[in-house]
């Protein structure tokens, strides 16, 4: 599959240019992007759906703990309304208790089949309600107040079961009320059983004041501008939510929707709950309304309803993010080429209705991998293997590595914590090593910026501890800057052929400063340290998943067990390299551990450095000072080589220029005025390749680390410096710059033509 993308980058690269290549890019990102969206998107409908059925069953809970109340005042004191009713005058006192007993409850009612008591004619009603501190009592039926055709009356009468009224407006008292009622008889007094109707004398109504529900439905809600409204099992509206916690129009299209047949309706659960979607004037954009009616009596519908903008908004953060990190990646065209004709890797699609949360984890699971290089790699001097296996669906170690300017950046972290907010930091912090390393080579300034931006709003206090390294991969010189993290090991292969190890290679912890974490304190001075690889040396990165892997019997696996592990495995002559270290630690851990379950991420980093060793056709040296008049000397020695390797005329003036270009900004800027310095001019040719190295003892100067020149501006509008270095970028293939042993080293190299 690599041979085959190589071949196509080739064809459209002779064909079409790069210009084609960067488009294919972008449509395949976006591509990307657009089905993590998508996923994405699903998942939080599938959340949205329970959180919705989570307000509605807690709301259904509420209301009915408040009716139950009501039930209860009855429930307790019916013995006393019914132990009254051979005295029908003192049934007034009865009905007064009940109302004082439950300050909820404003009027009740014990309303007597017609004639029931011939002393008081047809319509005898004793009511009691309440006003201010006192309990007012009077005989309430009568021809202009004929309960027997009132809603609480006939349902009682006609069900002989417990009756709760739609909530309705007092007349009287101007209050939101709903009215329970209850059939009652002379045979049973004190229950809420059914009754016999032969066996009804009358019914009793309690009115309680619903003036709660409106706040009970408007509390603690999913969304800031979600809102709770009531209606009727027949779909009228029973609360009006106030302006402050809902518009209107919106409410008014929402009731509209519930009731309209027409709309498509879904079944969001087991519950049976469902929704139907809506257009909001108030935000202009789609929102739903999630609906179901209570259980038992009443059989009220309670609804709530979600704005697309505050449902869907981690979708929308994330798919403007990941505009944002393409945008910036484009900035690093070749590895962009190289991620996007490597990613042909889709999201597994997975059942949402039985998987839910956990597919939701899958998903970060996948985007964390894509975001790391692949686990293998083999490229000019260097062999590069990683591994990072969490411990939950998704993690908060990382690695990650790659090649600028015949340079190997690479690195490996921690986050403290699990799960999602580490694998959040963990993708912060690698998109931060990937953006500042495109500019800077310096790792201790490298970590000095990242951690700057980690120390930034870091209110939940999460820190990283990180590992930075730079590998010169012409000289093998490695600079690199700790930031709390575990000592890297280095196996060495410098032990001579006598060596009591019987042939076995060196592994020992390179030195390193421990410093603080990353997030701790934005001002740490992160210092650089630096050490010579040899050919065939090996750096192990690990986190601590490794060391503190622990077995059934609660032991860790230890440094000690991890150094013996890498030690045995190589051996001189037998070629093995960063591709066989993983696998040989990974197995010595699985075996300590054996069933134990994996408590933490496990991620390494190996790399070896090989240098390819290419036979020299030319190797020359011209040296001179910082003085105008020796350009000429330079060029003369550079048109020399050039001719000598038979390079086209094109290739030959270029490779001229940029030598010369360099060799003048040295002689103007490299030294104080007035001190004379050498410049070393080192021509080297191979086979397939020139390189020009160019060293003076002058001011540090990394020209590699400054961000290309924005040519589009006019020359009023860019700024002063950076032309000829962004010449030099154009002329030749790579640039590499070193500052060893005080001075600065400057590698020119250019591809050789049908080499």
């Amino acid at each position: 599959m690599l041979e085959r993308l190589k071949q196509i980058y080739e064809w459209a690269r002779g064909k079409a240019g790069y210009s084609l290549l960067i488009i294919a890019a972008a449509l395949l990102l976006e591509a990307i992007s657009a089905v993590q969206y998508t996923y994405v998107h699903n998942v939080i409908d599938t959340a949205l759906d329970r959180r919705a059925e989570s307000e509605i069953s807690m709301k259904g809970n509420l209301i009915r703990n408040m009716l139950r109340q009501g039930e209860g005042t009855l429930r307790h004191h019916i013995w006393d309304v019914a132990r009254n009713f051979d005295e029908p005058d003192s049934i007034y006192g009865a009905v007064s208790r009940m109302i004082r007993f439950d300050p909820t409850i404003i009027g009740g009612a014990v309303a007597f089949k017609h004639n029931y008591y011939k002393s008081k004619g047809m319509y005898f009603e004793p009511y009691a309600y309440r006003s201010g501190d006192s309990i007012i009592t009077m005989q309430r039926g009568g021809a202009d107040h004929d309960y027997t055709q009132m809603e609480f009356y006939r349902k009682a009468i006609s069900t002989g079961e417990k009756y709760w009224t739609d909530p309705y407006t007092d007349d009287e008292s101007g209050k939101q009320i709903a009215t329970l009622s209850i059939p009652v008889t002379k045979k049973r007094k004190e229950t809420f059983q059914k009754a016999d109707p032969d066996d009804i004398i009358g019914v009793i109504g309690l009115d309680m004041s619903m003036e709660w529900l409106n706040d009970t439905l408007n509390t603690r809600h999913i969304f800031p501008s979600s809102f709770c409204f009531l209606l009727t099992e027949d779909g009228r509206l029973v609360t009006q939510p106030t302006a402050a916690q809902a518009d209107s129009t919106d409410v008014a299209r929402a009731v509209a929707t519930i009731n309209d047949s027409t709309v498509l309706c879904s079944i969001s659960n087991e519950r049976h709950i469902s929704s139907k979607e809506f257009h909001s004037d108030k935000f202009d954009e789609s929102a739903y309304v999630y609906y179901h009616s209570m259980r038992g009596n009443p059989h009220w519908q309670i609804a709530v309803v979600c704005y697309d903008h505050e449902a869907f908004a981690p979708a929308y953060t994330m798919r403007r993010n990941m505009l944002l990190l393409m945008l910036l990646g484009f900035g690093i065209l070749g590895f962009i080429l190289w991620r996007v004709m490597r990613s042909n890797r889709r999201l597994h699609e997975t059942q949402l209705e039985q998987q839910r949360l956990e597919s939701e984890l899958q998903v970060g699971r996948k985007i964390q991998r894509d975001m790391l290089p692949d686990a293998q790699a083999t490229m000019h001097n260097v062999t590069i293997a990683g591994l990072l296996e969490p411990a939950r669906e998704v993690g908060g170690d990382l690695f990650d590595y790659f090649v600028r300017d015949d340079k190997l950046y690479f690195c490996i972290g921690d986050v403290s914590g699990k799960g999602v907010p580490s694998a959040l930091v963990m993708a912060v912090t690698h998109s931060m090593f990937r953006t500042i390393g495109a500019r800077e080579s310096n790792p201790a300034r490298i970590m000095e910026k990242i951690n700057h931006s980690s120390c930034q709003n870091n209110e939940a206090c999460m820190f990283v501890t990180f590992f930075i390294g730079v590998l010169d991969l012409p000289t093998g010189r490695l600079r690199y800057c700790n930031a709390g993290h575990d000592a890297p090991i280095e196996v060495q292969t410098g032990l001579p052929p006598a060596s009591p190890k019987g042939g076995e290679l060196e592994a020992t912890l390179l030195d390193v400063k421990s410093n603080l974490p990353l997030g701790v304190d934005s001002g740490w001075p992160f210092e650089a340290q630096e050490t010579q690889l040899s050919p065939g040396d090996t750096l192990l990165l690990y986190t601590d998943g490794i060391t503190e892997a622990m077995n059934e019997s609660h032991e860790q696996f230890g440094l000690d067990r991890l150094l013996k592990s890498i030690a045995p495995s190589f051996r001189r002559g037998l070629g093995e390299d960063a591709r066989e270290i993983i696998p040989t630690v990974v197995n010595a851990v699985k075996t300590f551990v054996g069933t134990a379950e994996q408590s933490d991420d496990v991620t390494m980093l190996a790399v070896t450095w090989q240098p390819e060793g290419e036979q020299l056709t030319l190797d020359r040296t011209i040296t001179v000072t910082n003085d105008l008049k020796h350009v000429h000397e330079v060029n003369t020695f550079v048109e020399g080589i050039t001719a000598e390797l038979a390079m086209e005329h094109s290739d030959a003036a270029n490779v001229k220029l940029a030598v010369e270009e360099v060799v003048v900004n040295v002689i103007n800027y490299a030294y104080p005025t007035g001190e004379t310095g050498n410049i070393d001019i080192t021509a080297k040719a191979s086979a397939t390749e020139l390189r020009f190295i160019i060293t003076d003892s002058g001011t540090p100067f990394a020209p590699t680390d400054a961000p290309d020149v924005d040519t589009t501006l006019s020359a009023e509008e860019r700024q002063i410096g950076g032309l000829g270095i962004f010449l030099v970028r154009q002329l030749m293939d790579t640039i590499n710059y070193e500052r060893h042993a005080s001075h600065n080293i400057l590698t020119l190299t250019k591809k050789l033509k049908n080499r």
